[in-house]
Protein backbone atom coordinates (compact mmCIF):
# COMPACT_ATOMS: atom_id res chain seq x y z
CA UNK A 1 0.00 0.00 0.00
CA UNK A 2 1.17 3.68 -0.79
CA UNK A 3 1.95 5.88 1.76
CA UNK A 4 -0.70 9.15 1.81
CA UNK A 5 0.85 12.66 1.33
CA UNK A 6 0.69 14.38 5.35
CA UNK A 7 -0.34 17.68 3.26
CA UNK A 8 -3.52 16.87 1.23
CA UNK A 9 -3.99 12.99 2.55
CA UNK A 10 -3.14 11.46 -1.83
CA UNK A 11 -1.87 8.69 -2.29
CA UNK A 12 2.28 9.62 -2.77
CA UNK A 13 3.64 7.88 -6.21
CA UNK A 14 6.33 5.34 -5.44
CA UNK A 15 9.72 5.21 -6.87
CA UNK A 16 13.38 4.46 -6.19
CA UNK A 17 16.69 5.54 -6.97
CA UNK A 18 20.65 4.82 -7.02
CA UNK A 19 22.97 6.94 -4.73
CA UNK A 20 26.31 7.03 -4.42
CA UNK A 21 26.98 6.95 -1.16
CA UNK A 22 30.06 6.96 1.77
CA UNK A 23 30.24 3.30 3.35
CA UNK A 24 31.85 2.16 6.56
CA UNK A 25 32.97 -0.93 8.28
CA UNK A 26 31.34 -2.45 11.15
CA UNK A 27 34.10 -0.20 13.39
CA UNK A 28 33.61 3.11 11.97
CA UNK A 29 36.28 3.36 9.05
CA UNK A 30 35.62 4.52 5.96
CA UNK A 31 35.54 1.91 3.26
CA UNK A 32 34.45 3.59 0.34
CA UNK A 33 31.81 5.16 -1.95
CA UNK A 34 28.55 2.51 -2.95
CA UNK A 35 25.63 3.23 -4.68
CA UNK A 36 22.76 2.59 -2.40
CA UNK A 37 19.17 1.84 -3.49
CA UNK A 38 16.94 4.80 -1.98
CA UNK A 39 13.01 4.34 -2.10
CA UNK A 40 11.11 7.30 -2.63
CA UNK A 41 7.29 8.48 -2.17
CA UNK A 42 6.04 11.90 -3.92
CA UNK A 43 3.19 13.75 -3.75
CA UNK A 44 2.22 15.10 -7.45
CA UNK A 45 0.53 17.69 -6.27
CA UNK A 46 2.14 18.99 -3.23
CA UNK A 47 6.20 18.31 -4.23
CA UNK A 48 6.58 16.48 -0.75
CA UNK A 49 8.62 13.56 -0.98
CA UNK A 50 9.43 10.73 1.74
CA UNK A 51 12.83 8.68 0.93
CA UNK A 52 13.90 5.92 2.73
CA UNK A 53 17.24 4.33 2.05
CA UNK A 54 17.72 0.51 1.89
CA UNK A 55 18.50 -0.28 5.46
CA UNK A 56 15.39 1.64 6.68
CA UNK A 57 12.54 0.54 8.60
CA UNK A 58 13.30 -1.33 12.23
CA UNK A 59 17.02 -2.10 10.75
CA UNK A 60 18.16 1.67 10.57
CA UNK A 61 18.83 3.52 7.88
CA UNK A 62 18.36 6.78 6.76
CA UNK A 63 14.39 7.78 6.68
CA UNK A 64 13.34 11.82 5.40
CA UNK A 65 10.96 13.89 4.54
CA UNK A 66 11.92 16.82 2.28
CA UNK A 67 9.03 19.58 1.70
CA UNK A 68 8.91 22.55 -0.37
CA UNK A 69 9.39 25.63 1.77
CA UNK A 70 5.88 26.73 1.80
CA UNK A 71 5.00 23.42 3.87
CA UNK A 72 7.99 23.19 6.49
CA UNK A 73 6.31 24.26 10.15
CA UNK A 74 7.72 27.47 11.73
CA UNK A 75 10.23 27.30 14.60
CA UNK A 76 7.15 28.73 16.67
CA UNK A 77 4.66 26.10 15.92
CA UNK A 78 7.22 23.37 16.44
CA UNK A 79 8.14 24.65 19.95
CA UNK A 80 4.57 25.36 20.87
CA UNK A 81 3.47 21.86 19.68
CA UNK A 82 6.79 20.35 21.49
CA UNK A 83 5.34 22.57 24.93
CA UNK A 84 1.60 21.21 24.45
CA UNK A 85 3.11 17.29 24.04
CA UNK A 86 4.92 17.73 26.86
CA UNK A 87 2.54 19.03 29.24
CA UNK A 88 -0.58 16.62 27.47
CA UNK A 89 2.28 13.80 26.90
CA UNK A 90 0.68 13.73 23.25
CA UNK A 91 2.92 11.83 20.92
CA UNK A 92 3.65 14.76 17.88
CA UNK A 93 6.52 12.48 15.84
CA UNK A 94 4.25 11.71 13.38
CA UNK A 95 3.54 15.58 12.54
CA UNK A 96 5.46 16.90 8.98
CA UNK A 97 3.83 19.99 7.73
CA UNK A 98 2.58 23.04 8.51
CA UNK A 99 -0.51 22.44 8.65
CA UNK A 100 0.13 19.06 10.56
CA UNK A 101 1.09 21.13 13.38
CA UNK A 102 -1.34 23.80 13.41
CA UNK A 103 -3.85 21.32 13.64
CA UNK A 104 -2.22 19.89 16.55
CA UNK A 105 -1.85 23.06 18.18
CA UNK A 106 -5.56 23.99 17.44
CA UNK A 107 -6.94 20.98 18.62
CA UNK A 108 -5.20 20.79 21.65
CA UNK A 109 -4.78 24.48 22.88
CA UNK A 110 -7.79 24.85 25.03
CA UNK A 111 -6.69 21.91 27.03
CA UNK A 112 -3.65 22.99 27.47
CA UNK A 113 -4.43 26.28 28.76
CA UNK A 114 -6.98 24.58 31.40
CA UNK A 115 -4.23 22.38 32.30
CA UNK A 116 -1.54 24.74 32.75
CA UNK A 117 -4.44 26.75 34.88
CA UNK A 118 -5.34 23.93 37.00
CA UNK A 119 -1.37 23.55 37.86
CA UNK A 120 -1.41 27.23 38.46
CA UNK A 121 -3.94 27.23 40.61
CA UNK A 122 -2.57 24.09 42.49
CA UNK A 123 0.60 26.23 43.09
CA UNK A 124 -1.67 29.15 44.82
CA UNK A 125 -3.23 26.74 46.67
CA UNK A 126 0.40 25.09 47.97
CA UNK A 127 1.94 28.39 48.79
CA UNK A 128 -1.61 29.02 50.51
CA UNK A 129 -0.98 26.14 52.86
CA UNK A 130 2.66 26.82 53.51
CA UNK A 131 1.66 30.55 54.62
CA UNK A 132 -0.52 29.54 56.94
CA UNK A 133 1.66 26.76 58.49
CA UNK A 134 4.07 30.19 59.25
CA UNK A 135 1.26 31.83 60.76
CA UNK A 136 0.80 34.41 57.60
CA UNK A 137 -2.39 35.49 55.96
CA UNK A 138 -2.55 35.04 52.23
CA UNK A 139 -4.61 38.08 51.99
CA UNK A 140 -1.91 40.12 52.91
CA UNK A 141 0.19 39.20 50.14
CA UNK A 142 -0.25 41.19 46.54
CA UNK A 143 0.04 37.53 45.06
CA UNK A 144 -3.54 36.23 45.49
CA UNK A 145 -5.49 39.52 44.75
Amino acid sequence: MNMRCPNCNKEMKESSKFELRDCFDEDGFDLDFAYMRVFVNECEDCKIRYEEDQYGGPFGGERKWILPEEYKPTEKQIKYAKTISVTLDKDIHDLVTKFQYWKFIHDNNDEYHKRKEEEYQEQLRDISDTLQEYGIDQYDLDIFN
